[in-house]
């Protein structure tokens, strides 16, 4: 037996339940009753904790006056968001990631490639469009440039770098909101 044989079956039995769970919860739709305002922590370790039972990274959910917005969507956010809460992605319209570590961004680039598969006009029915602001540092920005300026998410991203570049902080201002 190869040494790799246990490796290969592991990885088999992940795939498969990935593709379970990605066939299972549709995460635009609402699964439960909406709450008008809330705040949800969905965070499960911070960035001087250690990742323990692959859940780590997360982020925070506001929902004001029925307008959702995630902050710092990290690593296993959009787990805990279908865990944790009733919510499903069409109830969000804002991100804000602050910086670029893994464990506040991780799952940025999933919910911008969720958003535009849902936003897909060959689609049949297709869905009405749903577009999300994003406001991001200018780490975020860097490492996620050619998604946040891919010509197919330009009319459903609409972002901005509002947050200060490292170590400017003379220059700290009101986020264009």
């Amino acid at each position: 037996m190869s040494p790799f044989s246990a490796d290969v079956s592991e990885f088999a039995e992940a795939v498969q339940s990935a593709l379970a769970i990605a066939k299972g919860p549709d995460f635009f739709r609402r699964r439960g009753p909406e709450q008008l305002n809330e705040f949800r922590v969905l965070r499960r370790w911070n960035s001087h904790s250690p990742s323990l039972l692959d859940v780590w990274g997360g982020g925070y959910l506001l929902r004001w006056q029925g307008k959702g917005t995630i902050i710092d969507p990290g690593v296993s956010f959009l787990r805990l968001l279908n865990l944790h809460t009733a919510y499903g992605l069409q109830d969000l319209d804002m991100i804000v990631a602050t910086h670029d570590h893994f464990d506040h961004c991780g799952d940025l680039g999933t919910l911008i490639s969720l958003l535009r598969a849902y936003n897909d006009p060959k689609k049949v029915p297709p869905n009405p469009q749903h577009p999300w602001d994003l406001v991001v540092s200018h780490g975020v920005a860097d490492q996620l440039g050619p998604m946040l300026t891919h010509p197919e998410n330009t009319d459903i991203v609409h972002w901005k770098k509002a947050l200060p570049p490292p170590g400017d902080r003379q220059h700290l201002r009101h986020l264009p909101l």
